[in-house]
């Protein structure tokens, strides 16, 4: 059962500095999120947040993953809106991630994560995250959505996360002649990679 759809990263990953490599990390959760049948159960608006730097903040999430910028091979989770985090390796977290999102459905079918830690906190979960340590939940303040041009790559408002069929043609246009990739943010805007300054000199 493909869930793919239920992982939301940060489309910053490899063109801020701000923000890690979040692109092998994303590929291990795809991976995840294809091989288990029992992920069926989970409820459609289920979902996980891969983020750094802290610029999905705002976005709801059962689980929720920051890779820290500074320290890579470090990461915090948090379960839904929990009022703590889990401070562990980058590299046990597909592994913590697959488990609790197992456990969720094995358990509570067809319910979101936030129904179960509001009854009984965090408790169904912490066999998932042995190893992994405890803190208060980090309260970060979002950060901006960058529009504008940045070195290596631009980042387009589009006017009510929409646009006509004129714009999405000049917009590919511009990404075909570049990098030939177009990042949907759920900021209403695209980042478009390769672009530069100098291609609007």
């Amino acid at each position: 059962h493909d869930r793919r759809g239920a992982l939301l990263v940060n489309p910053l990953s490899r063109l801020d500095p701000a923000c890690a490599d979040l692109e092998p990390l994303a590929g291990e959760l795809e991976r995840m999120l294809t091989a288990h049948e029992e992920l069926s159960r989970l409820p459609d608006k289920f979902g996980i947040v891969l983020d750094s730097g802290s610029a999905l903040r705002e976005i709801a999430a059962d689980i929720r993953v920051n890779v820290l910028a500074e320290q890579p091979w470090q990461a915090r989770l948090r379960l839904a809106d929990g009022e703590s985090d889990y401070v562990g390796q980058t590299a046990d977290v597909a592994r913590a991630v697959t488990d609790i999102a197992l456990a969720l459905s094995r358990t509570a079918p067809g319910r979101r994560i936030r129904e179960l830690t509001d009854q009984a906190g965090p408790r169904p979960f912490e066999r998932c995250l042995a190893g992994w340590e405890r803190v208060d939940a980090e309260l970060e303040a979002p950060a901006a959505p960058p529009i504008g041009v940045h070195p290596g790559w631009l980042a387009l408002g589009v006017p009510f996360g929409s646009a006509d069929a004129v714009t999405w043609a000049s917009i590919a246009e511009l990404a075909t002649a570049r990098a030939g990739s177009i990042r949907i943010t759920p900021w209403r805007s695209v980042v478009l990679p390769g672009v530069s300054p100098g291609d609007f000199s």
